[in-house]
């Protein structure tokens, strides 16, 4: 309790500084006057009495630093004095200040950057109560190629039935569907449909209305839907009143039902989610690779281990090997962390970057060594002069550390600045997951650690001057007003600081310099198409529109644009080159290795229809092209790619060869 209050009474003292010295000289004075009086009574000259008055008081200074030692908090004090005496030598070196507060600028927007993207994508918490127990699933070829991890849905029902490990799974697979609200024109929405456990794995709670459950995802319910914060905003204007309205989604009434939040994405990008309102019936004794299109997570029971998972997955696994060998036997379940599916395939290429990030943060702090060290020379003199007049080493380093924290502060406060600009740019213009809206972003945490590293670096470029200053030679440094600072070691200092600076921006140079030429090389890569002067339009029909519908719509609009002026070409797609694609479809044929009667290849098809390879200009390597005529083959023709005859069959001819694994399909042409 005594600590405690003499602590209180320092900080007051401190507080009250500057009427606390009053008093002490008002009562230093009062002395003197009092002693001067009691000289003169003994007869002393008025003169000779405060000069003795003095004497017996001692050195007034050295009782004022007493006082204030034992009184108040000197080290605040001493860092008080030293904030202004930095800002005033900032002010007067503005030139310097700059240079240096923008050299830390741009090193620490560079790695608070990076440190940005690799927190928010590898080391945040994902946006769901217990994440770490929520696991993706996949469905992957023992050899072969797989389907990238997609399931067919009778697999997806016997892990529901047979697993002991997870206390909900959840299913969802993407769809394009055509929206109208009200007396609006049709509107494209991508859309995702899920199971009722879907909401149960990622456990999140809508922010207005509710989710669909189990009564809703059943064959003939009522048809639900729950839109995404993005959803909302685009579709109908973030309307608090749209619980309840009901709207035609592939022509077929549904209900709004719910709202989620802001945060949630599961999986990304998506307008909106329907109950799915699958059973295992719906596809009866069928288990084919054809129907590999859904996801599937699960939420881990408390208490059970992923490795505990994956050992009862692989359980089930060869149950149904040895139940169904024929559509079976070449597939096994996998599983990761939610965070090792989203952002598995990029950590490896975060880390590098961060690592570089902070390379060159750590360039930056060298530079900004050398310019402190620098300087410091042209401050010999001033150094010399604090500790004639008795300022102790320790006293004139603290002066320089704290001016080394102020100029990294300042180079931090501008960095951060420059992060958030950096880290908006990132968030929209990063490819693939990481353009997501809400996966990149700063919060405190982030502006923690930058002022955190701000303060570090200031305290580490500031030991260079700081160990030099405490080489000063006094007698010469005011003699004869020199600025050498320790003598030759000085520049040895400064010749091992610019030799590392150099190594390190060779190594960034030599990395940089690889990195741009594989993206020169890759930007060289022929693509299979020529993007330029071409024009995409996308149009989505109901799912459960008649085939015939469908093919007839489609040709419609392709002999409509083919008429309009400059057009040279058109053709139908199902999904453009070089876009992410969610259907896959697995095939056979003779030319091909064979696993175990299985099919060899699980991988992403295309349908494509009209004039299509000569609108993306695309050349036929060999065989012909699809006629109108194939439309409605009871044989459909194939086409295949340049790169699958060159790895399977790279000295012979697939025109002819069957492909009875993908609907019995003959492949009459060749490589696009």
């Amino acid at each position: 309790m005594k600590t405690l209050n003499r602590f209180l009474i320092r900080l007051r003292n401190l507080v009250t500084g500057r009427r606390g010295d009053q008093r002490l000289r008002e009562e230093l004075e009062d002395y003197v006057a009092r002693e001067a009086e009691a000289n003169i009574q003994a007869g002393m000259s008025e003169e000779e009495a405060r000069r003795q008055a003095r004497m017996k008081l001692g050195a007034a200074e050295a009782i004022r630093e007493q006082y204030h030692a034992e009184e108040g908090l000197p080290l605040l004090e001493c860092l008080a004095q030293d904030t202004r005496f930095s800002l005033r030598q900032m002010r007067r070196s503005l030139g310097f200040t700059l240079v240096v507060v923008m050299t830390m600028a741009l090193g620490i927007a560079a790695a608070t950057t990076m440190f940005t993207v690799v927190y928010s994508t590898l080391l945040r918490s994902l946006p769901y109560p217990q994440s770490e127990r929520i696991v993706a699933i996949h469905d992957t070829r023992i050899t072969g190629r797989s389907a990238g991890g997609l399931m067919t849905g009778p697999r997806f029902y016997d892990i529901e039935a047979r697993n002991r490990s997870f206390s909900s799974l959840a299913v969802f697979y993407f769809d394009e569907s055509t929206l109208i609200t009200g007396k609006k024109l049709p509107i494209y929405v991508k859309g995702a449909g899920a199971n009722a456990g879907f909401w149960d794995v990622f456990d999140t709670a809508p922010m207005l209305g509710r989710v669909f459950d189990a009564r809703d995802d059943v064959p003939h319910a009522p048809r639900t839907a729950v839109l995404s914060y993005p959803g909302w905003q685009r579709l109908f204007g973030g309307d608090p009143n749209i619980i309840g309205e009901q709207v035609k989604l592939d022509q077929q009434t549904a209900t709004i039902v719910g709202v989620m939040p802001q945060g949630f994405s599961a999986p990304g990008g998506v307008d909106l989610w329907h109950a799915a309102q699958f059973t295992p019936n719906n596809w009866g004794n069928d288990r084919g690779d054809g129907l590999r299109d859904t996801n599937v997570f699960g939420r881990l029971r408390l208490g059970v281990t992923l490795a505990q998972a994956q050992a009862d997955l692989d359980r089930i696994g060869e149950q149904l090997r040895r139940e169904y060998p024929s559509s079976d036997g070449a597939w096994r379940f996998t599983s990761e962390t939610l965070r090792e599916d989203r952002y598995g395939q990029v950590q490896s290429a975060l880390v590098v970057l961060l690592i570089a990030s902070a390379l060159l943060l750590l360039i930056a702090c060298i530079n900004v060594a050398n310019l402190l060290l620098s300087r410091a020379t042209t401050r010999q003199r001033e150094v010399a002069l604090r500790r004639a007049l008795g300022a102790s080493g320790r006293r004139v380093a603290f002066q320089f550390f704290v001016e080394s924290v102020l100029l990294a502060l300042a180079g931090g406060v501008t960095g951060i600045l420059l992060t958030f600009v950096l880290t908006r740019i990132a968030a929209t213009s990063l490819p693939g997951i990481l353009g997501r809206p809400g996966t990149i972003h700063m919060d405190g945490i982030v502006i923690g650690v930058a002022l955190l590293i701000s303060v570090a670096t200031g305290i580490v470029f500031g030991v260079v001057p700081v160990v030099k200053t405490r080489k000063v030679q006094l007698h010469s440094a005011l003699k004869q007003g020199e600025t050498r600072l320790g003598g030759s070691s000085g520049n040895w200092l400064r010749s091992v600081l610019v030799g590392v600076q150099v190594g390190l921006s060779l190594v960034l140079l030599v990395g940089a310099s690889l990195l741009a030429d594989s993206l020169w090389n890759l930007m060289k890569q022929p693509l299979g198409f020529e993007p330029e002067h071409l024009l995409t339009v996308r149009v989505a029909l109901p799912w459960n529109t008649r085939p015939e519908a469908v093919r007839n719509f489609y040709n419609d609009v392709q002999q409509r644009i083919e008429n309009l002026p400059g057009v040279e070409a058109a053709g139908q797609i199902s999904s453009p080159p070089m876009t992410d694609f969610h259907v896959r479809g697995s095939f056979d044929t003779d030319w091909l290795p064979q696993v175990s009667n299985q099919p060899a290849i699980s991988a992403e098809n295309r349908n494509i229809a009209g004039n299509l390879l000569v609108a993306i200009g695309t050349p036929l390597l060999a065989g012909r092209a699809f006629s109108a005529a194939d439309q409605v083959s009871t044989v459909p023709p194939v086409l295949v790619n340049e790169a699958l005859v060159r790895e399977f069959l790279p000295k012979g001819n697939p025109i002819g060869s069957s492909a009875p694994g993908w609907t019995g399909a003959r492949d009459r042409g060749g490589g696009c």
